[in-house]
């Protein structure tokens, strides 16, 4: 496992970002979810999928974030079951694409998680901005 000062700063800023996904995401909940929308949430759902396991491999204590973070997500969308459904089935491409391709921590897999982060963010203002 790698691990220094530098990745503990990307630790806080890839936390903080990701976490502001899920606010950002937090207006649209009582909305309804036009197909750009889902298609917009199905993204988000891959991609906190593959940050599930990234962070996990690098970051014990971020076993259960991410996933806990999607949990999150379906709820505040009030996602309805065929949707969620399809959110979960998503994460999971997401979480076992990364996994096949980052099968150890370095900076390799530090550097996909913090770029998985910046398009999480990015659909995530898309999101809100609807």
């Amino acid at each position: 496992m790698v691990r220094s000062v530098k990745t503990s700063f990307r630790h806080y800023l890839l936390l903080g970002m990701l976490t502001t996904i899920i606010g950002f995401t937090l207006p649209a909940a009582s909305q309804t979810l036009s197909g750009v929308n889902q298609t917009k949430l199905l993204q988000l759902s891959e991609v906190l999928g593959g940050v599930h396991h990234l962070r996990a491999l690098c970051v014990q204590s971020e076993a259960q974030t991410w996933r806990q973070s999607m949990i999150r997500l379906i709820e505040t969308q009030e996602a309805p079951k065929w949707l969620a459904d399809r959110m979960i089935e998503r994460f999971n491409q997401g979480y076992y694409r990364e996994q096949s391709a980052y099968p150890v921590c370095d900076a390799s897999s530090q550097r996909r998680a913090v770029r998985l982060a910046n398009e999480g963010a990015r659909l995530s203002r898309a999101l809100a901005r609807n």
